[in-house]
């Protein structure tokens, strides 16, 4: 016959009431004490053994009601071990002092509530629980190197619900709930969480979260490692971290998020974030199917990758950030490169604040399907980019202030104020509250060096919005600036000569009036060279310009007024004469007449090269490329 199975003897009376209640599936009070007072009490009618607990589950105590062991009040004594324990009813601890630890491990209950117990430590990886796991207002303090509440690769069907739970270890973290699954809600609201270790003071990583996780209010500390570290986490809902106080030390962040997907928004309105050596929040990657919302929130950090990082994340909603304050003294505020926002970007009376030589905004690379909204923003740095537009795609307007980046940007001459912004390769739809003429100001004093794509793609907008001139305008800026700042690209100095003359007489191609004008000018001249060539004597009885010699004009008869012009605009022309240097024209035999004529051969020349100009650049064939 097989060995009966071990029970406790000697049963003390309050142990007998705690089975019998069992068994009624009533609850059991067993003291009013406070937890604190209730730990150190030896009072028999406060004390239950542990192990009773677990004989009651295993059903060596008889069959059990439904409604599970429920106890308030107790001092159990001895660790709690309901490592794999198959139990068919829950436990309930109430306002209990659990001196020892609870080991839980592979265990499955169908309920498991300990709201506002007292513990050292909840161990319980693997265990399986058919409804919820209450650990409402619990205090736990650890002092061992491992974790104060350890659900590693858990499983709850139901909900986790921590609301204000104090919860405190000294070595590991204080709650280890990596690839944790819960098909409901995840519950942190109004806890007080301090840990010192590496991991994370709350370590959710890798977990699958069916409903949503919420932070409000929380305060989380680690001292050497994330407040929270979510890297990879599955929620189904929102991730609510609304006026949560949260410190973390290191490069991992206060908050780490990358990788994850949150099926809802993000909530960190109200949220005071610090880091004193590394990032806020890294969030690098995640993925949300809805809104991410950062009001109101106070962010203090020092790293050189940024203090809000968004790198390669997607945000399906709106994206913002709407009077926040962000500090980094080492490297950007926001960092956001290849991001991409699937609606609008909104960051509304904001102060950022960045360090190092990236942007104290980089939004490079990032794609944004709506507007780019920049209203109010106020970003300073000692060096570096105030935002950095790189690259980034913008299907709908920027609405961005000048004054962000220059305090006078309606200036038109030089600007030597420091602000600087990067723009290669920005595209947009269009311009919101900026005019165009502040944005080629930024473009031709504000960004690092001369990049032609700014230009075009000003020039492309205002083109599209019928505004050719301006267009034109900004064209002839691109080259004035090519020539000031990258003069080697236009070759050796008579290249460069060439260049600046160039956009004088015909403004690079897009001013072809003033190249007619030039035409009137050399054709005037030229006839004017004829009129005075009439005046010039030469020898004696003759003129540097007279009569053609005929009988019926002897040799040194002098022109007409109408005469002479006309032999200086036929000398001039390159083609087509006015036919009246048939009867006056230069003597060439004299030095008078010879330079008359080297004279007018040069305007010729001047005349041919803007006439050519004149043509091709009406006809768009030679302006100058970006």
């Amino acid at each position: 016959m097989p060995e009966p199975i071990p029970v406790l003897a000697d049963l003390s009376d309050q142990e007998k009431e705690v089975v019998e209640a069992a068994r009624r599936g009533v609850e059991v009070v067993c003291s009013d004490l406070d937890v604190e007072e209730l730990a150190t009490s030896d009072d028999p009618d406060h004390v239950v053994r542990a192990e009773l607990i677990r004989e009651l589950l295993l059903g060596r105590r008889g069959e059990l009601d439904p409604r599970g062991v429920r106890i308030a009040g107790a001092h159990l004594t001895g660790e709690l071990d309901l490592a794999h324990v198959r139990a068919t009813t829950g436990l309930r601890l109430v306002h209990c002092a659990v001196p020892e630890k609870i080991y839980a491990r592979e265990a499955e209950l169908p309920f498991l509530d300990l709201t506002m117990s007292l513990m050292t430590t909840l161990s319980a990886s693997r265990l399986h629980i058919m409804a919820n796991l209450i650990l409402v207002g619990v205090q736990i303090k650890c002092d061992q190197q491992e974790s104060a509440v350890q659900l590693l690769s858990a499983r709850i069907d139901g909900q986790i619900n921590f609301t204000g739970a104090l919860i405190t270890s000294s070595q590991g973290p204080a709650v280890a709930a990596d690839a944790l699954h819960t098909n409901n809600m995840l519950f942190f609201r109004d806890t007080k969480i301090t840990s010192d270790n590496e991991e994370g003071a709350v370590s959710l990583r890798a977990a699958h979260i069916g409903g949503q996780v919420a932070f409000q209010r929380a305060s989380i500390t680690n001292n050497r490692g994330p407040a929270i570290n979510a890297d990879s986490i599955r929620m189904e809902g929102n991730l609510l971290l609304s006026d949560t106080k949260i410190v973390g030390n290191g490069v991992k962040g206060a908050i780490r998020l990358v990788g994850s997907h949150i099926g809802g928004q993000v909530d960190l309105d109200g949220a005071n974030l610090t880091n004193d050596d590394g990032p806020a929040v890294d969030a690098d990657s995640m993925h949300t199917d809805s809104h991410l919302f950062a009001r109101d929130i106070k962010i203090t950090s020092k790293s050189h990758n940024g203090s809000f990082l968004l790198a390669g994340a997607r945000i399906e909603g709106v994206a913002s950030l709407t009077n926040a304050n962000i500090v980094d003294s080492r490297g950007p505020a926001i960092q956001a490169q290849a991001a991409r926002f699937n609606d609008i970007l909104f960051v509304d009376s904001a102060t950022v604040s960045g360090g190092g030589e990236g942007g104290v905004v980089d939004l490079s690379g990032t794609r944004i399907e709506g507007p780019l909204a920049c209203q109010g923003l106020t970003a300073t740095t000692d060096r570096g980019l105030k935002i950095d537009l790189r690259e980034a795609v913008l299907n709908q307007q920027a609405h961005l202030e000048a004054t962000l980046v220059c305090a006078r940007p309606d200036s038109q001459g030089p600007c030597h104020q420091s602000g600087r912004i990067s723009l290669d390769m920005f595209t947009y739809a269009s311009l919101g509250r900026m005019t165009w003429k502040q944005w080629l100001h930024l473009i031709r004093f504000h960004t690092n060096e001369y990049r032609p794509q700014p230009y075009q793609q000003l020039a492309a907008v205002e083109r599209a919005a019928g505004h050719d001139h301006n267009a034109r305008h900004i064209l002839i800026a691109q080259q004035q600036d090519l020539r000031r700042r990258n003069p080697e690209a236009l070759g050796n100095r008579p290249a460069q000569w060439i260049h600046a003359i160039w956009g004088v007489l015909g403004g690079y191609g897009y001013r072809a009036a003033r190249l007619g004008l030039a035409l009137i000018i050399a054709l005037t001249l030229s006839g004017t060279l004829g009129w005075v060539a009439g005046q010039v004597d030469t020898r004696p009885g003759h003129l540097a310009a007279e009569r053609v010699t005929t009988q019926a004009a002897p040799a040194g008869t002098p022109c007409s007024f109408i005469e002479l012009v006309g032999l200086g605009i036929d000398r001039g022309l390159p083609l087509g004469t006015t036919g009246l240097r048939s009867r006056c024209d230069l003597d060439t035999a004299t030095r008078w007449g010879q330079g008359f004529t080297i004279a007018i051969w040069c305007i010729q020349i001047a005349v041919w090269a803007l006439a050519t100009l004149a043509i091709a650049s009406y006809t768009g064939l030679i302006r100058k490329p970006a």
